[in-house]
């Protein structure tokens, strides 16, 4: 929906029909990732914000910096860049690595403002409107999805959770060297799942 000169993507970049679209995914994605000519703010503060959103959300479930910068990149380079985005443009260089890069550390500042505002009650400039709106802007994932579990576990008992993954598969069975992992797989999960409950 955003104009030309934002997106770089023309009329026939936009068309929707199901044929076109997969062989425009299949050009896309085999041409390998290019250096993109968007505009430096797109690349350079929009991209990391979006990271940093990821790698915030991350580090609220507990994750390590290490692994919430992998969730970041996976978020980025599979989700986007070789996922909805290749649909309608070669992936991009620059976007695979400064998302994550970049979003680490605004990430990390956002996490520090966001602690700063909790320890004033929630409030920026005494308010707790500006202090919800801000809260919003610092980690968009998190206090998105915090109230619609809270409402899904009080009246639906659904649940939206998504996370990074990293599982490893042990055998004992082989004989040249018991005990070996022979499958390492990484990876983000999204999922909505409900509770089972009975009258």
């Amino acid at each position: 929906v955003m104009p030309e000169s934002f997106s770089k993507w023309g009329e026939e970049d936009k068309v929707l029909d199901p044929q076109k679209l997969w062989k425009r995914y299949d050009k896309n994605v085999s041409g390998g990732p290019v250096w993109d000519k968007d505009e430096w703010e797109v690349n350079y503060i929009g991209h990391p914000y979006f990271g940093a959103a990821y790698y915030t959300h991350a580090m609220n479930k507990n994750y390590t910096r290490l692994e919430s910068l992998t969730y970041s990149f996976m978020m980025s380079a599979c989700l986007y860049e070789y996922g909805l985005e290749a649909f309608f443009e070669d992936p991009s260089i620059q976007d695979i690595f400064v998302t994550p890069l970049g979003g680490a550390l605004f990430g990390e500042a956002f996490i520090l403002m966001k602690d700063g505002i909790k320890s004033n009650g929630d409030k920026v400039l005494g308010s707790k409107i500006l202090g919800s709106v801000c809260m919003f802007m610092l980690d968009p994932i998190s206090t998105t999805l915090e109230p619609i579990n809270r409402f899904n576990e009080k009246y639906s008992k659904l649940r939206m959770e998504s996370r990074y993954y990293s599982r490893s598969t042990v055998t004992s069975e082989s004989i040249s060297s018991p005990g070996t992992i022979y499958d390492h797989r990484i990876g983000v999960e999204i999922s909505i799942y409900t509770h089972a409950f009975s009258r």
